[in-house]
């Protein structure tokens, strides 16, 4: 019974040791039910983030695969403060760092959420003796670095979703599934109507990122979060649209998470550091400390890159835009010839050509659903990869893309190229700032 209030959460000390011990089970849950995707499957192209990476051979991902596990394992299991828990912070990231190098389909949102705490984690002091270090950042602050990230997370996605064609069309799948959770007839609405309900989504998804930020607020904002978050799981569950595995589990892990992290305990005690506290990490600041410029360097470029997302600079997830539909989309439409029927683990993932057309469109998303059980990694570059590996497998398939251009805030209307050969596809290629040429596996 003594050891119960170590699980208390009245403090930050105990909060952190909880987080660390739950969250890398949250990073081996979701690896296992994405397993195809870290393991490395021939069935799905492999398209690395670099440059230079395109004869690395599958063993070594699934040799690094073989580290994290582990490596996530001890930071549950070993002991508080051992030195060798302490290094599982930093190397668990690290691996799935290079696994993101060797295929940037892995730059999943829960992975880079998840990375990113773990290595927040890591960066504490090592001693909790004192609320303030030179060495590293103390639980106090790591909970507030981590409270201001979770609230960015919501901020962000919500501002994605604030555009004329997601509250005009594009997020009426949400809406409408929202609605028929509530219970409530829209078959009668008008698309006015429609659209007003669309855009109450990303306004309260609003209002819980903001408030979460503040200590008055939190409360109201804790409890809209676990009622977006329960909402999105029926919404998107077996019994609505039927998503991936990994998304739930991503949606169910976040309310674990909130709770540890907002929640609220009859002892209220300070959850933050002091203005005394904070002067003195701010003097120490001038003597140095490694773990203390990487963690707020590391934040504060997490914090700030989402920005640059709407520029095309930051790629959308890693900018938190899920469920949003502006984004540049790559469509690719295959037609078999006398030479190249359509491959056989293809045709459930075509659609039926239109009218007086032979054409079918792949839908890369049930595909990569399929094979990796997670959604297509949304940017251009990684979708024209799958061209190319295409390309190289069937050269007599005959294939061509449409690029439906980022639509601006106020737009509803896409500016749409049609590339109808190979040559004027593989132009597309020099546009892209990191690499999309996809890893050759032989067989």
């Amino acid at each position: 019974m003594s050891r119960l209030p170590h699980f208390s959460f009245d403090s930050a000390t105990s909060r952190l040791q909880v987080l660390g011990r739950i969250v890398p089970l949250f990073v081996l849950l979701l690896t296992c039910l994405t397993w195809p995707l870290w393991w490395g499957d021939r069935s799905f192209p492999l398209i690395p983030l670099l440059p230079g990476l395109g004869s690395c051979p599958l063993w070594i991902d699934r040799g690094l695969v073989l580290l994290l596990i582990p490596a996530l394992l001890g930071i549950s299991l070993v002991p508080e403060h051992s030195p060798i828990r302490n290094k599982l912070f930093l190397i668990a990231p690290s691996l799935i760092l290079l696994l993101v190098i060797l295929n940037q389909h892995r730059i999943q949102t829960w992975s880079y959420q998840y990375g990113l705490m773990l290595l927040l984690i890591g960066c504490r002091s090592p001693s909790n003796k004192s609320p303030v270090s030179s060495e590293g950042l103390s639980p106090e602050r790591i909970i507030l670095l981590f409270r201001f990230l979770i609230a960015s997370i919501y901020i962000y996605s919500a501002l994605s979703k604030l555009d004329m064609h997601f509250i005009s069309g594009g997020g009426f799948f949400l809406s409408k599934s929202m609605l028929d959770l509530l219970g409530i007839d829209y078959r009668f609405w008008s698309e006015t109507k429609l659209s007003y309900f669309t855009c109450l989504l990303p306004m309260f998804e609003l209002l819980v990122g903001f408030g979460l930020l503040f200590r008055r607020t939190r409360t109201f904002a804790l409890t809209g979060s676990l009622l977006l978050h329960l909402a999105l799981l029926s919404i998107l569950g077996p019994l609505g649209l039927n998503h991936s595995n990994g998304v739930l589990a991503w949606n169910a892990c976040f309310i674990v998470q909130n709770l540890i992290l907002f929640r609220f305990t009859r002892r209220s005690q300070p959850e933050v550091s002091t203005s005394s506290e904070t002067d003195s990490v701010s003097m120490s600041t001038s003597v140095g400390g490694k773990k203390r410029f990487a963690a707020y360097s590391l934040f504060g470029l997490a914090i700030l890159l989402p920005l640059l997302e709407p520029w095309g600079f930051c790629d959308h997830w890693l900018g938190w835009a899920v469920y949003t539909s502006r984004q540049e989309r790559f469509l690719l439409l295959m037609e078999e010839t006398d030479q190249q029927p359509f491959p056989e683990e293809l045709l459930p993932h075509l659609s039926p050509p239109e009218p007086l057309t032979s054409a079918r469109r792949l839908n890369l998303n049930s595909w990569s659903l399929q094979t990796c059980h997670v959604p297509v990694y949304p940017q251009t570059r990684f979708q024209w990869g799958l061209w190319l590996d295409l390309h190289r497998r069937y050269p007599q398939l005959k294939m061509q893309a449409i690029l439906e251009r980022p639509l601006d805030r106020l737009s509803t209307d896409r500016q749409t190229e049609t590339f109808s050969s190979n040559e004027q596809i593989e132009a597309l290629h020099a546009h892209f700032m990191l690499n999309s040429v996809p890893r050759f596996l032989p067989e």
